[in-house]
This record gives structure tokens, sequence and C-alpha cells, in this order.
């Protein structure tokens, strides 16, 4: 939920570096934990605690490339690691009303591609999801930032209706569902 609005309506949103941070500043006084969510686009933060739960002193970006080693292969763990970074820094689009065509997006959105085509796996399998909403998080904000945040067009509309039914938010309030695009 952090720095999105609809909370995961544009994919995966993962903070490692602020919850690493929130992480580091309490660990001393922290014994295990129960990590609250609102989604699978935020999978990622559940696995940063729970590896924080098990070794307080191991870093989310420690974290981040194993996991990207596990689910895709080491070969391509040090680009995923890149994408999260990059999609952490481009936190902050907000679609302030169900019906807006346009999106707020942050001054600092920097430019994404995404590095490895091996990488945009088919979202088969419970574990495939959660990389399949990294990759239309990347999709969904080169499209953005081309657009200048308009909501508009097919690629678009395409992302944005099979995050809709990854989430099975079709009949979702506003505020969890990925924007419509007409």
């Amino acid at each position: 939920m952090e720095g999105m609005y609809p909370w995961g309506g544009f994919g995966a949103n993962p903070t490692p570096h602020h919850v690493g941070s929130a992480w580091n500043a309490r660990k001393n006084i922290l014994a295990g934990g129960w990590p609250y969510s609102e989604g699978i686009y935020e999978d990622m933060d559940k696995v940063f605690f729970g590896q924080f739960y098990w070794n307080p002193d191991r870093s989310a970006a420690e974290t981040v490339s194993e996991y990207a080693a596990f689910e895709f292969s080491p070969a391509v763990a040090a680009d995923v690691v890149k994408i999260v970074n990059i999609l952490e820094d481009n936190l902050g689009h907000e679609q302030q009303e169900p019906d807006a065509r346009t999106t707020s997006m942050p001054a600092r959105e920097k430019p994404l591609s995404w590095p490895n085509e091996s990488m945009q796996n088919d979202g088969r399998g419970p574990t495939k999801l959660a990389w399949r909403i990294l990759y239309l998080r990347a999709l969904i904000d080169k499209e953005l930032r081309e657009k200048q945040g308009r909501l508009e067009g097919k690629v678009l509309s395409t992302a944005f209706d099979e995050l809709t039914r990854i989430y099975h938010a079709q009949h979702a309030d506003p505020a969890v569902r990925p924007p419509v695009v007409n």
C-alpha cells in the first residue's frame, strides 16, 4: 500500500529500502512479528519480514537477490534487484478518482526496461503470479512514463485487465481494483 492508489492497482510495489530502514531502527527491540498484508502485490515485502524474523541482521537487498535467484535463476538475479530498486524509487502513482483518465506520477520517475525476456514468465503456479505482477508493474510504469500519466491505450488496458483477473477484483471497490482504461 506504500505510496500507491489504488493499492496494488499498478502491480507489485516492493519496498526493500523502506522496510529495511524500518526494521533496522527497531530490530533490537523486536522478536518475530506478524506481517500484515492487503494483497499479493506486496508479497515481496512479506518475504523481507519473514527473513528479518529468521535472521534480524539479514538485509532486504540480500533477500531480494536470493529470492530472484531462486525464482528465476542466479544469472538474472542482479537484473531483478535493479528492477526492484527502480520500482521502489518510482512509487507514487495515484488515481484520485475511479473514473479519472490520468494518474499522478512521482517527479523522480526513473526509466525502466525489462532487461531479460526470459523473466517474462507466463504467470503459472502460485509463486509465478508474484513475478507476473512485478513484470506488469514495470510494463505499466514504462507505459505511464511514455504517456505522461494518461490512462489510455491497449497496453495499459491489457495490463490492468490482467491484474484485475489475478486479484479477482472484477467487482472490487475502486480502492483495491486496478484502473479501468476504456
